[in-house]
């Protein structure tokens, strides 16, 4: 499938992601709805930020690169996306139950930094151990093996 046909898909998916956490927004009251409602308008709200912030990465990859590039890195606009949602959630379910403070959302964005740069570092290290795979070997060692 090619990188429009996903991001067909995506910006589907996305508007009604959108359609959906703004019919929570509009149509549930908080009040009666009790738990069902709140977790309602968070995992709607997720969905929607996942989706969007992946169409707006994506859209800048193609902007300062090619098409080809920003299908290769599809995979890690989603991942970015999803931290950033899960990090903007967290924010807002801190700040719902009224236990957020400075400190804690700068630890909080700190811990999901750590974990995006370690996905990053891992999957560079996959590249460049499948890279190296391919590479013939040409260099030898200008040590003589000892006789023993």
């Amino acid at each position: 499938m090619s990188l429009q046909g996903y991001l067909l898909g995506l910006k589907m998916s996305t508007l009604f992601a959108f359609s959906a956490w703004a019919g929570v927004v509009l149509y549930i009251d908080p009040e009666t709805a009790g738990m069902f409602g709140r977790s309602l308008f968070f995992i709607t709200l997720f969905l929607w930020l996942s989706g969007a912030l992946t169409l707006i990465l994506t859209w800048l990859q193609r902007r300062w690169c090619d098409d080809e590039r920003a299908a290769r890195s599809l995979g890690s606009n989603m991942r970015q996306s999803v931290f950033v949602a899960c990090l903007l959630l967290t924010l807002l379910t801190l700040q719902y139950f009224k236990v957020l403070a400075f400190w804690n959302g700068l630890l909080i964005g700190v811990a999901f930094l750590l974990i995006e740069l370690y996905f990053t570092h891992a999957s560079a290290a996959c590249h460049d151990s499948q890279s190296s795979e391919l590479k013939p070997r040409t260099q030898h060692s200008r040590l003589k093996p000892r006789r023993m």
